[in-house]
């Protein structure tokens, strides 16, 4: 048995394919009927022109017949087969009458009839019933268009029993034809369905992972939610007790502050668990309605009351827009209907600002009923089209509200869901972004849904003295914190900076911290970068869930800056998970707490971040001054050695100049003298002169930003400067094959030079026969620096901490083990890298690798200044962090 789905199927594949077959029996045709010209000639040249005439007229109808098949693609398979039909029949009536024209049935142009039932049977593969009727009608066209009076019985059966034969032998094709179609069309089907089942069977189990990962990230969701919006109200409280238990707190307007802040954030705790306990309630169908019959205009007048100051506070504009007619009574739950109204209206409030927000009450009828329609409609941001499938579902949020300025559980949308189902109703959204949204939830009026045995008789009263409570919509407001109770600017004290969006926390912060430093204040991550760059301050506390620019942003944005990536920086969240922890000193915190904190852990944190801070400035410190020591002393060293030439050939001079006066020295061999002690005086002076400049080279006053130098006069001006007094030991190796100037800091690169080349001169120290190799050159569009010595090398088991803060093999006073890692710092600053290869007795090798093409060109305002020149502690790692 066929199903009606297959047999439609298998018709419409023989519509689509008698379509194409049919335009490819006219092309062929067209070209065909036109070139049997030629037979005409030779058979009846005397009627040569006339079929010429009926084979153009033949040809015309069947360019018009394929043209038209071209237009109308989609034609019923009864249309199809009549164009094709007739495009055949006419052919056959052309030539049953060229037969006529030759002698009637004797004439052998019946061929032809012959030629066009093969034609259709092997192009068109009709069906047997099309098949048979377009046979009949070519035999009988023969027949009736071919009759001569004279005819000749001999001739009608020679003709007749050929065309005839054809017929049978193309229905007989046909029948057959049709038959394997059908079973190779549902062989096909069958095939298709196998894998239609095994698609399916692949995408079931898709699906089922699909939702299991769904499932997954709710769950993760529902904790991360959940674990923030808990733990965040209770640093407030934490903190106050804590405060109170250690320190008193005798003033009694502090007190009232701390306990106000503490009791706002305990109902927000209540209240998130009441929503929490109802959404469990409404998942296992354990909700309770308490119907009552309201006016429901009244009612949503009154209930919009309380939001009014909100809204005042955001400068929004809040209407009430009532369609119905007045005194309308509906049949509802007060509790939950306020709770629907509350959760539109204040999802609207949060999210709009400086906008509208217009509260619709109407009705919809449809036949035999009719619904309750309430409306919230804002100008707010929107909802992403992605965000509108899963918006009710629990614990979820838009995803253009991550890291947002509003946080929250993600159960009120679903619990309005829930409640308007509860009513016998529903609710949907359209949401456009830029424009705003539009919740609609639709009520059923009547009390056919309604069960009267849970009536609550007690709330059937006027609501007029009813008090409207406060709405908590966890708007993070600071306009109730005055934070010029927390002004002070001791110079004494250092800076902290608290970045953090929960008012109630940064007043829990402010306290703590007010008696012992300055306290500065951000909203969020963006102000509180905008405040480290102006204030600098000695340590940041920050929140990670932020809006506008998250923990994880802001501390990567102060990583980044090298006038900021040496600020301590604290992130204090609610979240504990050790993946946050882990992603949060990645980025660069030095410290990581959650909340609710120890008050004395944090006051223990900060002091001692601090510390550690003040005992990194004085490293570096102590660094540049070892330097800028050795720096002197080499300079001495060779500024000394011409001056005591000098001074020695000016004393010459002076005896030569008093022997000749008194005489005892002939004029001639004391200008002699005179004159060599002037040459020494020259040679000194000269060398003092080359030393001053190699100096000027070395550090180039009011050299800042980034610009294009020759960095082998910075080599050339280290070489100079360098000094020790085995240096006449050492053969230098110079090879400047490096052909483009560099887009960097002179200064700074000179400073690794000056680091390296130290190094390699002190590794030669006790040598005899030192030499060091300098070869700069370049590959592709990198140039490098390559500085190597014969020394001793470095030993294999200390080649990978070279480059760490403070790592040294040099004795006590002698180097604080930063040249290296400042050197690394400078380098990666530009862009580049230093690589170190060494072996034990065969010396070591610095290269330094640096871009050609710096990003931009010459940069006044890029990051290396002379006076940036305290740097290299920002990436210091401790083993223990306080």
């Amino acid at each position: 048995m066929i199903s009606t789905n297959l047999g439609t199927l298998f018709l419409q594949e023989k519509r689509e394919l008698s379509h194409f077959r049919a335009r490819v029996a006219i092309v062929f045709g067209v070209i065909l009927v036109p070139l049997f010209y030629g037979l005409d000639n030779f058979i009846a040249p005397e009627h040569a022109k006339h079929f010429l005439f009926l084979r153009l007229i033949q040809t015309l109808e069947s360019v018009a017949i394929f043209l038209t098949l071209c237009k109308l693609k989609d034609m019923s398979f009864k249309k199809v087969i009549f164009f094709s039909s007739l495009y055949f029949d006419s052919l056959a009536f052309m030539i049953a009458y060229m037969c006529r024209l030759l002698g009637g049935y004797g004439s052998t142009y019946y061929a032809g009839l012959v030629l066009v039932l093969i034609a259709m049977s092997v192009v068109m593969q009709w069906q047997l019933k099309h098949t048979i009727i377009n046979s009949i009608i070519i035999f009988l066209s023969y027949l009736s268009i071919a009759y001569l009076p004279e005819f000749s019985a001999k001739d009608l059966a020679n003709s007749s029993y050929f065309i005839l034969a054809t017929i049978c032998i193309t229905i007989y094709g046909s029948y057959w034809t049709d038959k394997f179609r059908f079973k190779e069309f549902l062989g096909r089907q069958e095939i298709k369905t196998a894998n239609e089942q095994l698609h399916q069977t692949n995408d079931n189990l898709k699906t089922a992972n699909e939702h299991l990962k769904t499932l997954d990230e709710m769950k993760s969701r529902f904790f991360s939610n959940i674990t923030h919006e808990f733990r965040t109200p209770l640093v407030a409280l934490s903190t106050t007790i804590q405060m109170m238990r250690n320190q008193g707190l005798k003033d009694p307007k502090l007190q009232e502050k701390l306990l106000s802040s503490s009791q706002e954030s305990l109902e927000d705790m209540l209240e998130n668990v009441n929503d929490l306990l109802t959404k469990t309630r409404s998942e296992k169908g354990m909700l309770e309605m308490r119907w009552a019959e309201i006016d429901i205009a009244a009612f949503i007048s009154k209930s919009l009351r309380v939001f009014e100051p909100i809204a005042a506070q955001r400068k929004n504009q809040l209407r009430f827009t009532n369609r119905l007619v007045p005194g309308t009574l509906l049949y509802a739950d007060r509790t939950k209907l306020k709770k629907i109204l509350n959760n539109l209206v204040g999802n609207a409030m949060k999210f709009t600002k400086d906008g509208e927000i217009e509260v619709i009450l109407d009705r919809h009828d449809v036949p035999g009923d009719g619904k309750c329609v309430l409306q919230v409609r804002d100008t707010g941001p929107g909802i992403p089209q992605a965000d509108l499938v899963t918006i009710f579902d629990p614990f979820t949020q838009a995803s253009n509200n991550a890291m947002r300025e509003v946080q929250g559980t993600g159960l009120g949308l679903a619990m309005v869901k829930d409640f308007a189902q509860s009513h016998g109703g529903e609710v949907n959204v359209q949401s456009e972004l830029g424009k705003g949204s539009l919740f609609t939830v639709k009520l059923l009026f009547g009390d056919g849904h309604v069960d009267k045995s849970r009536l609550d008789t007690s709330q059937i009263i006027e609501e007029s003295n009813e008090e409207t409570s406060h709405i908590n919509l966890g708007i993070k407001s600071f306009e109730e914190i005055d934070f010029s109770a927390f002004k002070n600017d001791d110079p004494k004290r250092h800076h902290i900076l608290l970045v953090e969006d929960n008012p109630q926390v940064m007043q829990a912060l402010a306290y703590l911290l007010r008696d012992r430093y300055n306290l500065h204040f951000a909203k969020h991550g963006k102000e509180g970068l905008e405040k480290s760059q102006r204030l600098h301050p000695d340590l940041i506390i920050s929140d990670i869930m932020m809006p506008q620019m998250n923990g994880y942003e802001l501390v990567h944005a102060l990583k980044t800056r090298p006038d900021l990536k040496m600020i301590p920086l604290i992130l204090l969240t609610s979240k504990a998970d050790i993946e946050s922890k882990v992603r949060g000193l990645e980025e660069g915190a030095d410290e990581y707490l959650s909340k609710p904190f120890n008050n004395l852990e944090v006051l223990t944190r900060v002091k001692g971040l601090i510390e550690r801070r003040k005992i990194e400035i004085e490293f570096i410190h102590a660094e540049k001054l070892i330097s800028l020591g050795q720096l002197a002393a080499g300079i001495a060293h060779e500024i000394n050695n011409p001056i005591y030439f000098a001074e020695n050939s000016a004393q010459n001079i002076r005896n030569a100049f008093d022997a000749i006066q008194a005489g005892s020295l002939p004029l001639e061999e004391g200008m002699e003298i005179i004159k060599e002690a002037i040459s020494h005086v020259e040679n000194g002076t000269t060398r003092v002169k080359n030393i001053t400049k190699a100096l000027s080279k070395f550090v180039r006053q009011g050299v800042t930003g980034f610009h294009p130098n020759n960095i082998h006069e910075g080599i050339d001006s280290t070489l100079l400067i360098v000094h020790t007094n085995r240096q006449c030991n050492i053969k230098w190796h110079k090879q400047y094959d490096l052909k483009n100037e560099l887009v960097c800091n002179v200064n700074q690169l000179n400073q690794v030079f000056m680091n390296i080349i130290r190094n390699a001169v002190q590794a030669l120290d006790q040598q005899v026969n030192g030499e060091i190799w300098i070869h700069t050159y370049q590959e592709e569009e990198a140039a490098y620096i390559a500085i190597r010595d014969n020394g001793p090398g470095i030993p294999t088991d200390i080649q990978n901490k070279i480059f760490d803060p403070f790592f040294t093999t040099k004795d006590i006073g002698k180097g604080t083990g930063l040249g290296l890692y400042i050197s690394q710092q400078i380098v990666q600053e530009h862009g580049g890298s230093i690589t170190v290869k060494s072996l034990p007795l065969e010396g070591a090798e610095f290269t330094i690798q640096l871009p050609i093409k710096q990003k931009g060109e010459t940069d006044e305002n890029a990051r290396f200044t002379n006076a940036n020149i305290d740097r290299g502690m920002e990436n210091v790692q401790y083993p223990y962090r306080g």
